[in-house]
């Protein structure tokens, strides 16, 4: 049985490997599969702003995992940029701005 993942708080999600990856054009998301069946959504917004990218984008081209590690996606667009989506980004919930240490003097 599938069950979707919550994102957990900045820093206390673990890490798991990425089984699949597919995009859901209707919501803008993308679905991603973990080793022990459960998934998560990642909004296709979100991971533009991740990676700087323009909210209005060519079309998606194609989406990979890496093949390594398998801790991430990239997805590459039809202009040939290309995104990338780390286990961190679909899992954690961004820091807070009282999470941040002080500059360094």
């Amino acid at each position: 049985m599938r069950t979707l993942v919550s994102k957990a708080s900045f820093g206390q999600a673990k890490y798991e490997p990425i089984r699949s990856v597919i995009y859901l054009p209707r919501e803008e998301k993308f679905e991603v599969e973990f080793d022990s069946g459960d998934y998560a959504l990642l909004s296709h917004q979100e991971m533009r702003q991740a990676n700087h990218l323009p909210k209005e984008h060519a079309p998606i081209d194609s989406i990979w995992i890496d093949a390594e590690t398998r801790s991430g996606f990239f997805v590459r667009y039809a202009d040939k940029t290309t995104a990338e989506a780390s286990w961190e980004l679909i899992l954690e919930l961004p820091p807070d701005a009282s999470s941040h240490l002080a500059p360094v003097k």
